[in-house]
């Protein structure tokens, strides 16, 4: 069998179409390009296109993070209060019965110049609010404060992307990473996409964390063989 070095990376930003290609396996990238994808997990946040160059797809990041990842900054937000890891579920289910306007955590990079993200801040702020709260008031306002929290990190995540869509026009949007998880964000999302009247794709949530069909589906596009030695074990790669 053949052998493809695929990027896992590459792996996320292409899982939000393998649904359509299984349901048409006549589907290409080119009828879907140039793409524009976020890819946002516990250890990366990509904002970045696909485009098709030569039958073959390039990817070109736009922003990305200068320090914390989107997911870290959720699981590292609870931590802070005192949730089980990893925590971005926790926050979600907890912030339903919250209002996301309860506290006003700050949104790095708001200019459409900065094509930059980073969540170390709110992680700050959030500690800091925290300190200056009773226990009981943490907890008796924990959905609120879920609440808002989520909000602030998923609101810096959309306005990024709006901005990308206000700067050039795309057939597609994608959300891929474990973040993709988050119906708040995949809510989102489909908005901005309708907005622009462009098709909005993302994975199921079992293939949205890191999985090997998505690397396996990648790879169908992404046909650059490995050259092995043939004197050398797979098994000294390291």
């Amino acid at each position: 069998k053949p052998l493809y070095g695929v990027n896992h990376l590459q792996g996320h930003a292409l899982s939000p179409f393998m649904e359509i290609w299984q349901a048409n396996p006549a589907f290409t990238l080119e009828s879907v390009c140039p793409h524009l994808g976020l890819l946002a997990s516990g250890g990366n946040t990509l904002l970045f296109e696909i485009s098709i160059e030569k039958t073959q797809p390039r990817f070109h990041v736009l922003a990305q993070t200068l320090d914390d990842a989107a997911g870290e900054a959720l699981d590292k937000g609870a931590k802070l209060l005192g949730l089980p890891y990893p925590g971005g579920p926790f926050v979600e289910q907890i912030a339903k019965d919250g209002s996301p306007t309860f506290v006003n955590f700050p949104r790095a990079f708001p200019q459409k110049s900065e094509w930059h993200f980073s969540f170390s801040g709110i992680k700050t702020s959030l500690r800091y609010f925290l300190e200056k709260q009773t226990l009981q008031f943490i907890e008796n306002n924990k959905p609120s404060i879920c609440a808002s929290y989520q909000a602030a990190i998923v609101d810096a995540l959309c306005k990024k992307t709006q901005q990308a869509l206000q700067c050039k026009s795309y057939k597609s949007l994608g959300l891929s990473g474990g973040v993709a998880n988050n119906t708040c964000l995949r809510e989102r999302f489909a908005s901005l996409a309708q907005a622009v009247h462009i098709p909005f794709f993302v994975p199921t949530k079992a293939y949205c964390g890191d999985n090997a069909a998505m690397i396996a589906f990648a790879g169908s596009f992404l046909k650059a063989p490995v050259k092995l030695d043939p004197n050398r074990k797979l098994s000294d790669e390291n």
